[in-house]
């Protein structure tokens, strides 16, 4: 992606909800089921579980030769394909039944064939990747790595910085207006002859200040990205953007902006109606707290990752006190970056619960064994979450592990070697 995309949008819904122990979070005056942070901060758990995701796994070691290495980067997956960018610039397609590695997807370049972007997106009802190509085209990939020919992209405004596909258009998403202060257009829809359809403008905008005089930086976070001004009195301002803004949940388009309390769905093609909303509580970063830069013990919950039964995000408190912190010069010359407090939490469509845990606390893998996940950011149209192991972790958790022989459950691990490529992890409701 070109900047990373997940923003900011300040809407209001109000409601109540309970979580926790308590079994039902009710809607919120509007009817819109409630994601309650409140609740779950009352009740925050030390880690989260892989159960709380779903309730079987599947460990899938990618096939290693010398034509497929990976450095893992992000991780996708789509039907029956693994689709990993590699931070070897490369991306790679895997057999998600078997491992097997199966073609390279494209390549980067300025050739007629050539992309830009190394993130996939994913069309399912022709079974195509789409890759960005600078500065008006999306490049088109089959499974087998053949070249599908381009979609356009229609500019002005500048392109989108995500995508997404319903029926037979594509959706982009816009930056915030920091990025793009010419337009106000949050969506377009599109044809892939570059035909603009319909589009969703934005109601609701916090500006960034003049940036005369400021300071002007960036800084990533696990699933995000926040550009940032600090202007004479110290004081910063900040545009706090998910790496997952848009994102397809059965057969509906969703949109979750950074700073926006509320998950919308697309309807129609030419406006947004909410789907899901979050409850802070007395954790609310309201625009006030915002103009003024504070936000301790205040909670953000900025990025998203969704199946059919249960929503998982990221929360950040602290967020303009940690940016104020700075990077700054390490020993042997690394770079000691701000200590952001990241949380992770998951909610429970069908019983309402939301669960919390400091992300510090990682993902307790209570279905297989003590095993070191780490989620990629993924989450599949099939309704699963992806996590990944590395070959090293794996090597060395099962010599302090000698027991994990005797798993049935393990067996997919017990020949990685220690250069092997990563093992992906899959975790299903089912």
């Amino acid at each position: 992606m070109r900047s990373f995309v997940f923003f900011s949008l300040v809407t209001l819904f109000w409601g109540l909800a309970s979580c926790g122990s308590r079994p039902h979070s009710p809607a919120s005056a509007e009817g819109v089921p409630v994601i309650d942070i409140e609740a779950a901060m009352e009740d925050l758990q030390p880690a989260l579980k892989l159960s709380d995701f779903g309730a079987s796994v599947r460990y899938i070691p990618l096939e290693t030769h010398d034509s497929c290495l990976v450095s893992l980067g992000n991780v996708q997956v789509f039907d029956s394909n693994i689709v990993v960018s590699s931070r070897q610039l490369v991306v790679f397609n895997f057999d998600k039944g078997t491992g097997r590695f199966m073609t390279q997807l494209g390549h980067r370049g300025e050739d007629p064939e050539g992309y830009w972007g190394l993130t996939a997106y994913y069309n399912e009802s022709n079974g195509l990747f789409y890759f960005e190509r600078l500065p008006n085209q999306l490049q088109k990939y089959d499974a087998q790595g053949r070249y599908r020919g381009k979609a356009l992209i229609p500019t002005p405004p500048e392109r989108p910085c995500a995508y997404a596909f319903e029926d037979s258009l594509v959706i982009g998403y816009y930056d915030m207006p920091s990025y793009a202060s010419h337009h106000a257009r949050q969506l377009s829809c599109f044809t892939e002859r570059g035909e603009l359809q319909d589009s969703v403008s934005r109601t609701a905008e916090l500006m960034p200040p003049p940036r005369d005089n400021k300071v002007v930086g960036m800084m990533w976070l696990n699933m995000g990205q926040i550009n940032f001004t600090i202007d004479a009195a110290g004081v910063p301002w900040v545009d706090l953007q998910s790496a997952h803004p848009l994102w397809n949940c059965e057969g509906q388009v969703r949109v979750k902006e950074g700073f926006g309390d509320t998950i919308f769905t697309l309807k129609d093609h030419d406006r947004l109606v909410p789907a899901y909303v979050f409850h802070y509580g007395d954790w609310a970063l309201d625009a006030e707290s915002r103009q003024e830069g504070k936000s301790r013990g205040k909670l953000v919950a900025y990025a998203v990752l969704e199946t059919p039964e249960k929503i998982y995000f990221k929360a950040v408190s602290d967020l303009y006190e940690s940016v104020l912190e700075r990077p700054v010069p390490g020993k042997n010359g690394k770079v000691n970056l701000p200590g952001f407090k990241l949380y992770n939490g998951i909610y429970d469509k069908q019983t309402g619960v939301t669960r919390m845990a400091p992300e510090k606390g990682g993902i307790v893998d209570d279905l297989t064994g003590d095993l070191p996940y780490q989620i990629r950011s993924c989450s599949s149209p099939q309704g699963e979450f992806v996590f990944s192991l590395e070959a090293h972790d794996i090597v060395a958790w099962q010599e302090e592990h000698p027991e994990a022989k005797d798993s049935p459950k393990l067996a997919p691990l017990l020949k990685v070697q220690l250069e092997d490529n990563p093992v992906v992890v899959i975790v299903s409701a089912k």
